[in-house]
């Protein structure tokens, strides 16, 4: 009886602590991506109202102009896999935040790595993707160099 306790014991704290190991994010195998100065000045600015759930998406203009979009983190969001899996970041006032790219919507599955993996193993193919309106959402249009051409809404 004794043992079939330790046991249980084992499992629930084993259970536990993948959970935490799931969410918990794993900077050494990240990416982190370093936008010019006056970029970061300005959503260092920005970021002194809301600094947590903040999550980034970086789009390609042009050649040479960027447009880096700051979103908040919902629970009920279908990008919430992406972010929580994501292993590319932006750093913002020594602070890192998970990036995801626009194309990530056209090209990236819904599904994670390891679930798209037991799906082929299986002969299963999927094809999910999810399509995101930004319409009202805050970002900043930017050159390569760093000068800022638009911010806002």
């Amino acid at each position: 009886m004794k043992y079939s306790i330790y046991l249980l014991l084992i499992f629930i704290v084993g259970c536990s602590a993948s959970k935490d190991t799931i969410t918990a994010r794993d900077y050494s195998k990240g990416i982190v991506y370093v936008l010019p100065g006056k970029v970061e000045f300005v959503l260092k600015s920005k970021l002194l109202d809301e600094e947590e759930n903040i999550y980034f998406v970086l789009k390609r203009l042009n050649t040479s102009d960027f447009r880096i979009y700051l979103s908040k983190i919902s629970s009920e969001s279908s990008l919430k896999t992406w972010i929580d899996h994501t292993n590319r970041y932006v750093s913002v006032n020594g602070k890192l935040y998970p990036l995801i790219f626009d194309f990530d919507r056209d090209f990236a599955n819904t599904e994670t790595a390891k679930e798209f993996l037991l799906d082929q193993k299986a002969a299963i193919y999927k094809r999910t993707s999810i399509y995101v309106i930004r319409e009202f959402t805050y970002h900043i249009d930017f050159t390569e160099k760093g000068d800022v051409l638009y911010e806002g809404i």
